[in-house]
């Protein structure tokens, strides 16, 4: 909010600030929650689905429910031993987020054993 000064009137001052705010809320960005699920790897110690958030279908099934940061995690055989290839991932738009950054992981599922 800005300060008023003497040559401006009441009513356009506040006018301006709350178009103002108004602006500043439609400015934020909406990223989408995905459900994300795969029954590829169904033993002991490894994660059957999770909610990410992320701009698009297609970058949702790229992130790992492990917040593994590694670009193209798929490719090293370690890392995807617990999770499955991104082709095999199903993904559901279950809402929207203005609060969170793409690549957040929401929550997961882990069968550990």
């Amino acid at each position: 909010m800005t300060t008023k000064d003497k040559s401006t009137p009441l009513v356009l001052w506040i006018t301006q600030n709350i178009l103002s705010e108004c602006y500043d809320l439609m400015e934020k960005i909406v990223h989408n929650i995905y459900l994300l699920e795969q029954d590829i790897n169904f033993d002991w110690d490894h994660y059957d689905s999770c909610v990410v958030v992320a701009d698009s279908e297609e970058e949702a099934r790229h992130i790992h429910p492990g917040q593994i940061i590694i670009q193209e995690w798929w490719n090293v055989d370690e890392l995807n031993d617990d999770w499955c290839l991104p082709e095999d991932v199903r993904v559901r738009h279950i809402g929207t987020t203005t609060t969170l950054e793409p690549g957040t992981v929401i929550c997961a599922s882990f069968n550990a054993g």
